[in-house]
């Protein structure tokens, strides 16, 4: 479980599903459900059932990784960060 922008990154790249703390960005990030999971804690039983959650079901694990990679690709691409930081500076002139 990582708590980085690259480790989530990594991730969604690799078409796996998320499983991490609902901290910081984090919730805005994860699709709970859709993308990944997101846990209230990081007690070790927390962290387990979570893992087992995703890993138990195979086919709910690939989806949620497809779904991850879609959703960075789409809200948080590079292109996207570029265009978001354009129409800023364009409502400033």
């Amino acid at each position: 479980m990582s708590t980085d922008r690259s480790g989530l990154n990594t991730s969604c790249a690799r078409r796996r599903p998320v499983v991490a703390r609902r901290v910081g960005a984090l919730p805005e990030t994860i699709v709970h459900g859709e993308t990944g999971l997101l846990i209230e804690d990081d007690r070790p039983e927390t962290v387990c059932a979570a893992l087992a959650a995703a890993l138990v079901a195979p086919e709910r694990g690939r989806a949620m990784g497809a779904a991850g990679r879609r959703r960075a690709h789409d809200v948080f691409s590079p292109e996207r960060s570029v265009d978001t930081v354009e129409r800023v500076y364009r409502s400033l002139v």
